[in-house]
């Protein structure tokens, strides 16, 4: 079970995608996100940064909005974009 790795901050970061689902299955959403880009995880749209943010600790001023994208593109998630 290879765990991806990825550079956030200068600091190397690895991604369980099961454990990132676990975590996220029974969190809310941000409430106010509605002009931002979201990532679809468990059927719940969620913000691109959270999901990152609980499952590794990494502070939200931390990460762009980019690195979230390209993470979660690469995890193989549905990032959508909202107007």
């Amino acid at each position: 079970n290879i765990m991806p790795k990825f550079m956030i901050n200068k600091q190397e970061i690895h991604i369980n995608v099961k454990e990132l689902e676990d975590k996220m299955r029974n969190m809310e959403t941000k409430k106010q996100f509605r002009k931002m880009h979201s990532v679809e995880i468990n059927g719940k749209l969620f913000p691109l940064k959270q999901p990152l943010v609980v499952t590794t600790g990494v502070s939200p001023v931390d990460i762009t909005m980019l690195e979230a994208y390209l993470i979660l593109e690469k995890l193989g998630y549905r990032i959508n974009f909202h107007e």
